[in-house]
């Protein structure tokens, strides 16, 4: 009895064991399925990124042609404007060299202002030295003059007494 009893529970252990190893396949399946699906699904995003890559790409490449198109169109006009250019710098020459002729005149016209104004400043500052000078001599005059009368005040000062114990 203890042989079926040890039977029975070996019997027991390995369904266990097998149901174990059943789920595991079964797992495995499920888990490679999922896989194949997930890469199925990568490698259609992968698709959908390369096509959409390819559109801008070809988006990219048209606006260049475009681009290329435009500027040989604006290429034909550059030698239009090479020669408008050439003639723009010769009348800026001419213009220059009438301008510089100008400002040599302009140039000497005040030199000349400039000179006729030193001249009357320094005329001006004689003149001035001149009225200083005769001030001067005034001031001096001036004081001569308060101290003559101031003397005289002093000197009559003293004689007005005398004067008039004379008149009494």
């Amino acid at each position: 009895m203890e042989n079926i009893r040890a039977a029975v529970e070996r019997l027991a252990k390995e369904k266990v064991e097998f149901e174990t190893y059943k789920m595991t396949e079964e797992w495995v399946a499920v888990v490679v399925h999922i896989q194949v699906w997930s890469l199925t699904k990568l490698l259609s995003q992968e698709r959908k990124i390369w096509n959409e890559a390819c559109v801008r790409e070809d988006e990219k490449i048209y606006r260049l042609r475009q681009e290329i198109m435009n500027l040989k169109a604006a290429n034909a006009g550059l030698e239009k404007r090479e020669v408008a250019k050439v003639a723009a710098m010769k009348e800026a020459i001419v213009a220059r060299t009438t301008t510089a002729k100008a400002k040599e005149k302009a140039n000497l016209a005040r030199n000349r202002i400039e000179e006729k104004a030193r001249k009357d400043l320094q005329a001006h500052e004689v003149a001035l030295a001149e009225v200083n000078r005769g001030l001067v001599e005034a001031e001096v005059g001036q004081l001569r003059l308060k101290k003559t009368i101031s003397g005289c005040l002093i000197s009559m000062s003293r004689l007005l007494p005398s004067l008039m114990m004379q008149r009494r």
